[in-house]
Parts: C-alpha cells; sequence; structure tokens
C-alpha cells in the first residue's frame, strides 16, 4: 500500500472551511489526493477542529495538531450542520486511512 511505498503524484489543498473575518475566524483543513495506476486514489483530509481559529490571535494556519478525527463541536449552528452529516453517516467527524494500506498492511486507526 502507499504507507509502504509511497506515492509519486499527488495533490495536497489547504483551505479554511469558512470564508475567513473578523467575527467567524477562519476553520483551517488539509486534503490530500494520491494517485494510483490502474485504481481510483486515495484521499484524506484533516483539521484542528470545526470551531475555528481567531483572525486576532496569531491567524496561524499550523498553530493546532491537524487530525482525521475532529471532536465535536460545542457552537449551536455547527451542532445544526452536523446533524445533515450524521443523516450520512455513523462516523461523519471521522476519515479512515485503510484505503492507503493494500491487502495485509497494517495503517493507522487515525492521524494527527
Amino acid at each position: 500500500g502507499l504507507f509502504a511505498t509511497g506515492s509519486q503524484h499527488g495533490v495536497v489543498r489547504f483551505s479554511s472551511a469558512n470564508n475567513p473575518n473578523p467575527a467567524l475566524g477562519f476553520t483551517p483543513g488539509i486534503g490530500l489526493k494520491l494517485l494510483r495506476d490502474g485504481r481510483p486514489s486515495v484521499n484524506l483530509f484533516a483539521m484542528p477542529s470545526l470551531d475555528g481559529e481567531s483572525c486576532f490571535g496569531s491567524a496561524n494556519f499550523f498553530e493546532r495538531d491537524f487530525t482525521t478525527h475532529i471532536k465535536p463541536t460545542g457552537n449551536f449552528f455547527l451542532q445544526l450542520i452536523a446533524r445533515k452529516f450524521w443523516q450520512a453517516s455513523y462516523c461523519p467527524l471521522m476519515v479512515g486511512t485503510s484505503d492507503f494500506a493494500d491487502g495485509s498492511d497494517r495503517f493507522p486507526f487515525m492521524l494527527k
């Protein structure tokens, strides 16, 4: 799998889940797509949390650890949006890594 062999081609996207502004701050996220010959690509998404970062602090995109398993938010409005995600998945706050493995490869449950 890709954990053992790596990939020669891929795309990384650094973005914010919201439009950065003084009231809401910004919500950093990283998307990773690694290409494989003759097979579908593997994808990964990570972010520190749904709650975002203040634009008045350091505004450092990498200030907090990114993870593939984020914790539920305490923000009421984000909880309303999250309820919609729960309709489509039993684990909407988690992204798996098994697609990066191959056959009997061992793979991490979570990346941080």
